[in-house]
């Protein structure tokens, strides 16, 4: 089932840059969370993991659960991982099983090329 971009309720909203567990729950990059007052928030956006998101642009909500992302590849990229059964084929133009990586390198280099870290913003370089 198709569900399309909507606009979000406004209040104060992030997104996702990387994935990360919040509040007891897995995140996925992309996903548009509001941040709850829990202790390492502020540190969550200045190092990186996650950016305000920009008011008036569009939303893509999960069919199945209703988390709601930024984009359709993120919406996508987070129902594959989360609610598809192992043994179901991908849909989406792929041919064959992808090369496992076994050392677990290929995503973080991804991310890095992608949604670089705020290393420079550590409390220790900021001291």
């Amino acid at each position: 089932m198709e569900v399309g971009p909507k606009q979000p309720e406004r209040a104060k909203l992030y997104w996702c840059r990387r994935p990360f567990d919040y509040d007891g729950r897995p995140r996925y990059r992309g996903q548009i969370i509001k941040l709850v007052g829990l202790r390492n928030d502020e540190k969550l956006v200045r190092l990186g993991y996650a950016a305000p998101h920009p008011v008036g642009t569009d939303v893509w909500e999960c069919g199945q659960c209703g988390e709601k992302f930024i984009d359709k590849g993120s919406r996508d990229g987070h129902v594959k991982a989360q609610h598809l059964r192992a043994n179901e084929p991908l849909r989406v133009g792929m041919s064959g099983p992808a090369p496992i990586d076994v050392e677990g390198e290929a995503e973080e280099r991804h991310l890095e090329a992608i949604a670089p870290l705020h290393l420079d913003r550590t409390a220790a370089s900021l001291a």
